[in-house]
């Protein structure tokens, strides 16, 4: 049984290195896979070398709210396929997390399971972690265009998100501003999730999201 890390990585090479060390000292057989941001530094690439690290830059810079946080998986998936890397369960991290525990307990529970993966996710008409009822309708029901010139006019615009519903302001993501939509044709009749994008899934499950 085989196991294949990916680490999604976008600052603080150090820190990444660190993760990477960790990985390689506690599965020496496994597959290490780093993707990097195109816009930051390159990562020293004799290190990468002497742990055997596949490597590669994302095609574009990674924005949280849209594809390209998350195009950087699929481009694993298809890498790993490429170089014909045998593994049997595809780990997704970011480059600030680490190990709680040895990673021979971890892959001994992996190749004991019963399960194709792990990952987190709730109906978004449920409240999120921090007690807020709304975010799912939020995220969803609006169309948003970001207007990064306008910061501080949506800055004093987002005062009003909970006094009325036409539009919205959302500055987490970035400076964006959102119309509700009446129809969203794409969520009609379906049960809509959310959760992490950070998921342990077996080969089988991970190729076949990447090829959906």
């Amino acid at each position: 049984m085989r196991v294949a890390y990916f680490v999604q990585s976008h600052r603080q090479p150090e820190q990444v290195f660190r993760l990477l060390d960790r990985l390689r000292e506690g599965s020496p057989g496994a597959a290490l896979v780093v993707g990097h941001c195109p816009t930051q530094p390159a990562l020293d690439a004799d290190r990468l070398r002497a742990l055997d690290v596949l490597d590669f830059r994302h095609a574009r810079q990674g924005r949280r709210g849209y594809w390209s946080l998350l195009e950087p998986y699929f481009t694993a998936v298809e890498l790993l396929a490429e170089r014909g890397e045998a593994y049997d369960w595809l780990v997704y991290l970011s480059g600030a997390d680490y190990p709680l525990q040895q990673l021979a307990r971890t892959e001994a529970e992996l190749a004991a399971s019963e399960h194709d993966g792990y990952m987190t996710w709730w109906p978004i008409s449920e409240p999120f972690e921090d007690g807020r009822r709304r975010q799912g309708r939020v995220r969803y029901g609006y169309r948003y265009t970001d207007h990064p010139r306008l910061l501080p006019l949506l800055r004093a615009l987002r005062k009003l998100n909970g006094v009325q519903s036409r539009f919205q302001v959302h500055l987490t993501y970035g400076p964006r501003f959102g119309v509700r939509q009446r129809d969203v044709p794409a969520l009609a009749g379906r049960t809509v999730y959310r959760g992490s994008q950070w998921t342990t899934l077996r080969r089988v499950c991970a190729e076949r999201v990447a090829a959906a």
